[in-house]
């Protein structure tokens, strides 16, 4: 499971929107991606995204982040994740990433109150 944008996971308004269907959900990972070769063009996807996540290549079509599906269905962590340089970054479903927040939390406090290892 990835954790995803809630408005991607439950609205997905982009999609909705978009008239020529070049917006779709990837079924094996549900990562929301755009076919370039469908768009039209209309910007109707970056009007219903609340986040801004659509973007305008200088052909006129949409673009936006693949999520990396490729690397994700091999096992692998997102490219960007990967290579983040101040790990800021993370991947994983929310369980996992909840953990993780706990952990930091827990350690800084430790830290934070003179706890030594």
């Amino acid at each position: 499971m990835i954790f995803l944008c809630p408005a991607c996971i439950v609205r997905r308004p982009c999609l909705s929107a978009c008239p020529s269907g070049a917006i779709y959900r990837e079924e094996r990972v549900g990562a929301i991606l755009v076919e370039p070769s469908i768009c039209i063009g209309c910007h109707s996807c970056s009007l219903a995204c609340p986040f801004g996540i659509p973007r305008f290549g200088e052909d006129g079509k949409m673009q936006k982040c693949r999520l990396c599906v490729e690397r994700i269905e091999a096992g692998l962590e997102p490219a960007c994740v990967r290579t983040c340089p101040t790990n800021a970054l993370k991947f994983g479903s929310i369980n996992q990433l909840a953990g993780q927040v706990e952990i930091s939390a827990v350690t800084k406090l430790a830290r934070a109150i003179g706890y030594k290892d």
